[in-house]
């Protein structure tokens, strides 16, 4: 199970720079964020007022759930990183 697990949190570099990066968003949560997405996704077909486009929000969690890298999390690891090594 781990393995299986393990394919889909490969390493993929980046074109410009060609450094590595790693995807920072685990299986199961990417399976959340694609699910959150198109649930989000599908208000614009039912709703008929201008609130529908709300609906479009829905894209960043489909699109971070898709790639599995999450740049609030980024940010977030890097301050976090900080912070421990200030005094």
């Amino acid at each position: 199970m781990v393995e299986f697990i393990a394919m889909f949190q490969p390493t993929f570099r980046f074109p410009r720079n060609n450094q590595e990066a790693i995807m920072n968003i685990k299986y199961p949560e990417r399976i959340v964020r694609i699910v959150v997405g198109l649930c989000l996704l599908s208000v614009i077909f039912f709703l008929e007022s201008n609130w529908r486009w709300i609906g479009l929000i829905g894209l960043i969690p489909l699109v971070t759930g898709s790639i599995g890298w999450c740049p609030a999390y980024s940010l977030l690891d890097r301050l976090q990183r900080a912070a421990d090594k200030t005094p």
